[in-house]
């Protein structure tokens, strides 16, 4: 990394942070529902929704608003808001104040700041890393996003002994400390490529390049395809895991852990990977490949109450879902770098991506609604087996170059063929 190396630091650290206090609030939010607020499955889901809605029907407009802004800025505002509400939540709990449709509420404006907290992110991190370190960026903030994963849940447990309050008041403190990473920075932003005017850029500008640029039209449209069929898995796995008899709390944690485990080994190994510059879809066609099976596996493991195996396919599913993570992080970075509007490329990509996830969840719920057993939860082997099919001959065989591709896309975007 270049001489701003200590710009990435700032952001690694921000990010890291501002990870454990959402992992806190994960585990926080739903307990505060249940036990203080006794929300029923309505409300749970109410509130469990608004975190990924803001992705669906923000992202776009906030994409442009990220184009138009100091990239730098925004994160800090952003992370204010969010300390600000997290703050406020401690507050409404601590005097009997809060409820359900509030805390919904302040969830869904945490929701739509974390949107532009993460889209001017994306789009800030390949102007402070050489193009040559930014597939190990990413793979560094690949691994501690996913160890925050490992360590947010068993803090919160510890908080939560002490006090419920506490975990808002540790998810803000987190959001301050982001802020307070951020605010170091040296760099603002600048937006790389052949400049297009702020006066002339459309809201439709980011999807528009999403759909014409073919290697960034198969990684999102894979991702989103892997989203929904692996959230429906997930789902589906977690129904049978939770109704069996011999899983306890402790026993369900440390199975979540294990591909949390996974993954942070699978981001330290491609921070140590050269060859990944050069072959950047053929490592995402492998991580897919690494994730997909053992994922699909688990929800006949976790019907057959095989912990053992079970805790070895989350690792394996892990370990691919997090070089997989890397590799489509790092292209879409680069071709967004090389166009004239790469912050609402990233949040078209986002609202795709992410938007899927309750997608997935909604099919989840509802095939265990319709038939809930085991031979109906084979749905969602057979689909990801199609899709994983089809998303490695994407990544993998066949794509134009993304040089040619994003030539095409950037002489369109700025008015020529």
């Amino acid at each position: 990394m270049r001489n701003t190396r200590s710009d990435f630091n700032a952001v690694w650290l921000a990010q890291t942070v501002s990870t454990i206090g959402d992992n806190v609030s994960m585990v926080v939010v739903p307990f505060v529902l249940i036990e203080h607020l006794h929300a029923g499955k309505i409300g749970l889901s109410v509130v469990s929704a608004m975190q990924w809605l803001p992705f669906a029907l923000l992202a776009i407009p906030i994409g442009s608003l990220v184009q138009r802004s100091d990239k730098r800025r925004l994160m800090i505002i952003s992370d204010a808001a969010r300390f600000g509400t997290f703050a406020l939540l401690a507050v409404l709990l601590s005097t009997d104040r809060l409820n359900i449709w509030l805390i919904g509420a302040m969830i869904f404006v945490v929701g739509s700041f974390t949107v532009a907290h993460e889209v001017s992110s994306n789009t800030l991190v390949p102007d402070i890393v050489s193009h040559d370190e930014l597939h190990r960026a990413n793979a560094l903030l690949q691994s501690t996003e996913t160890f925050a994963r490992l360590v947010g849940p068993p803090i919160a447990g510890l908080i939560m002994v002490l006090s419920i309050t506490t975990g808002f008041i540790v998810d803000a403190v987190s959001y301050l400390i982001s802020g307070v990473c951020i605010a170091s920075l040296k760099w603002g932003h600048r937006i790389p490529g052949p400049a297009k005017p702020a006066e002339t850029l459309h809201w439709a500008d980011g999807m528009r390049a999403v759909w014409r640029l073919a290697d960034l039209r198969s990684v999102v449209g894979v991702t989103a395809a892997s989203n929904v069929f692996g959230t429906a898995m997930y789902i589906t796995s977690l129904y049978f895991l939770v109704n069996a008899e011999n899983i306890g709390s402790f026993r369900y944690g440390l199975l979540l852990s294990c591909g949390a485990v996974g993954g942070v080994v699978g981001g330290l190994l491609m921070t140590r990977l050269r060859t990944v510059s050069e072959n950047r879809t053929r490592f995402a066609a492998v991580g897919l490949l690494l994730e997909g099976p053992p994922l699909a596996a688990t929800i006949f493991l976790a019907n057959s109450r095989s912990l053992i195996a079970l805790g070895v396919a989350l690792g394996l599913g892990g370990f691919g879902l997090s070089i997989y993570n890397v590799c489509s992080q790092t292209l879409r970075q680069e071709i967004a770098a090389k166009m004239p509007n790469p912050a609402q490329i990233h949040a078209s990509s986002k609202c795709i991506t992410w938007g899927a996830v309750p997608v997935g969840m909604a099919l989840g719920a509802l095939s265990l609604q319709v038939a809930p057993s085991i031979g109906a939860a084979c749905l969602w082997p057979a689909l990801m087996a199609v899709a994983l099919a089809v998303a490695v001959w994407l990544l993998g065989f066949g794509q134009p170059s993304v040089d040619r591709n994003v030539g095409r896309a950037v002489a369109h975007t700025n008015g020529k063929d």
